[in-house]
C-alpha cells in the first residue's frame, strides 16, 4: 500500500492533480510508514492491530480526500482488502466490529465528500466492505487455519508450528533465552486404537493436549508433528529447566508419556538439529523408562478413556 501510495504521489505531481488528492495520498503513504515503524517496535497483538489500524487509515484518508469517482472506487477497493484482512487475523467479535466501523466511517465520509457522490454508494459502500471482510475474510480464516492447525486438537500441525516457530525464537532471544524442545509420545497409544477405537484414541489426544496447553509457560508453542507425537518450544536458561518442565506435565498426564529434551540457540536452521537432539533423548527413555506411577495403556479400564 505505500508503494501504491507513493506512486500515485508521483504520478498526481506529473499530472497536475488537485492538491487535495495529493494530500491524501501523502497522508495516507504516511500512515502506513506510521504502521511499518509500529510493526517494529510493537509485539504480539499490539504489532497486529497497529498494521490494521494504519492500513484502514490510510484507506479511509485516500476516501475522504478523493475529488472523483474513480479516487473513491479506488479507495473501496482498499478499504476491502483491509476489512478482509482484519477478518482473517482475527476471526472473533473484535474483527466483525472492526470491520463495522469501516463501513460505518465510509459511510460518513461519502457524506463529506467534495464531489457529487452517487446516494445509493452511501448504502453500497459500507454492504461491500462488511461483506467481503464476511465472506472473503472469514474464508480466508478459515483456509488459513485449516493449514496451519490440526483439526483434532486444535493445536498447531507441523506447517503451523514451523511458521509461527521464527516469530517466537526470536522472542527467546531477544529475552536472552536459549530455545528449549521437548517431544511428547505417548506410550502404547496402538493398544488404544486396537482395543476401543479411534474414537477412544481422539479423545486421549484433545484431552492431553487441553491439558498440557493450560499447563505450558505464556511464551510457549505446542504442535501435533503426528499421530501420537507432540512437539514443544519453550524459552529456558538451561537444561534442567527443560527436563523439568517435561517432567511436569507427563507426571499430570491420565496416561503414559515418555519425553525427550534439548536445548540450544534457536534459530529456523537450528531448530531441526535440535528436534534430532530431542528424538534421540526421547528413544533412550523409552528404552531406560524413568519409575513412574501413571496408568499403563497395556492394561485398560473398561470405562476408558475417563471423562
Amino acid at each position: 500500500m505505500a508503494v501504491l501510495h507513493t506512486l500515485g504521489l508521483i504520478y498526481g505531481i506529473s499530472v497536475d492533480a488537485p492538491v487535495r488528492e495529493l494530500v491524501g495520498d501523502a497522508v495516507a503513504g504516511g500512515f502506513i510508514l506510521a504502521g511499518m515503524g509500529l510493526s517494529v517496535m510493537c509485539r504480539g497483538s499490539v504489532r497486529r492491530w497497529a498494521v490494521f489500524f494504519a492500513m484502514g487509515a490510510a484507506a479511509l484518508a485516500s476516501l475522504g480526500f478523493g475529488t472523483t469517482l474513480v479516487a473513491h472506487l479506488w479507495a473501496l477497493i482498499e478499504l476491502m482488502a483491509v476489512a478482509m484482512i482484519v477478518r482473517a487475523f482475527s476471526p472473533g467479535p473484535v474483527g466483525r466490529l472492526t470491520a463495522a466501523a469501516l463501513g460505518v466511517l465510509t459511510a460518513a465520509l461519502l457524506t463529506t465528500a467534495v464531489t457529487d457522490v452517487p446516494e445509493l454508494w452511501q448504502v453500497t459502500f459500507p454492504i461491500c466492505v462488511v461483506a467481503s471482510s464476511e465472506i472473503f475474510g472469514a474464508l480466508l480464516s478459515a483456509v488459513t487455519r485449516a493449514a496451519l492447525l490440526d483439526p483434532l486438537t486444535g493445536v498447531y500441525n507441523r506447517t503451523g508450528a514451523v511458521m509461527s516457530a521464527a516469530t517466537l525464537l526470536k522472542r527467546f532471544q531477544r529475552s536472552g533465552k536459549l530455545t528449549g524442545v521437548i517431544i511428547l509420545d505417548i506410550d502404547n497409544f496402538k493398544a488404544i486404537n486396537d482395543t476401543h477405537g479411534h474414537r477412544a484414541g481422539d479423545k486421549v489426544l484433545t484431552q492431553l493436549t487441553e491439558q498440557w496447553t493450560k499447563l505450558l509457560p505464556a511464551e510457549s508453542l505446542l504442535a501435533r508433528l503426528g499421530g501420537d507425537e507432540f512437539l514443544i518450544l519453550t524459552g529456558a536458561t538451561d537444561l534442567t529447566q527443560v527436563r523439568q518442565l517435561a517432567r511436569h506435565l507427563t507426571q499430570r498426564a491420565r496416561y503414559q508419556v515418555s519425553y525427550g529434551v534439548s536445548l540450544g540457540e534457536g534459530s529456523p536452521s537450528s531448530l531441526p538439529d535440535l528436534q534430532d537432539i530431542a528424538d534421540q533423548d526421547l528413544y533412550h527413555n523409552k528404552k531406560n523408562p524413568p519409575t513412574a506411577n501413571r496408568p499403563d495403556l497395556q492394561n485398560i479400564p473398561r470405562n476408558f478413556p475417563p471423562e
